[in-house]
């Protein structure tokens, strides 16, 4: 699986990582900054890894060997998928999802080099903005406030593969 210099490496998302990510999903902290509306049982922690295991470009991301979060680009429509990462706290500001997100698109290039990509993010998460734009993701709008989160207006970002660009829908 991809890794970097920062020791982040990617590991397919499997039912074996439910302990951490209902850790995950579970914070409030992350929660504020993702389209999940209220922090997660393990109940609907489980649910949502059967939804996003076995997809090949899902993962779970690896800090040193240590699970500190997940990141994947999953398909929204033909060719076009939405790019998202979620860390745990203690792996903020430290490169790690930037690491992450570099290698998630990767992985999504080699399997569809003609990708659109589209990432979704509360205006106030100022981190993962820096992330997407060092990326080289444009924004195209603000949504309504209550686009998904429902507490904040929500930018939408985009990336290319090809030579054209689309807006995200």
């Amino acid at each position: 699986m991809p890794q970097c210099k920062l020791d982040v490496t990617l590991e397919p998302l499997s039912a074996a990582y439910l302990n951490q990510v209902e850790r995950l999903w579970s914070d409030p902290a992350v929660i504020r900054y993702t389209s999940i509306r209220t922090p997660c049982t393990r109940e609907a922690a489980a649910e949502r890894l059967s939804n996003l295991s076995g997809r090949p470009t899902v993962f779970a991301v690896l800090h040193a060997g240590k699970f500190c979060g997940v990141a994947g680009c999953l398909p929204a429509e033909e060719e076009t998928f939405g790019l998202f990462y979620q860390l745990l706290p203690s792996y903020w500001g430290q490169g790690v999802g930037r690491a992450a997100a570099e290698m998630v698109l990767e992985a999504l290039r080699r399997l569809s080099p003609s990708a659109t990509v589209c990432a979704d993010v509360v205006a106030e998460n100022t981190a993962s903005i820096r992330i997407l734009e060092g990326l080289g993701f444009r924004r195209v709008r603000t949504s309504a406030p209550d686009g998904g989160c429902g507490r904040l207006a929500i930018w939408e970002y985009l990336r290319s593969f090809g030579n054209q660009e689309e807006e995200c829908l």
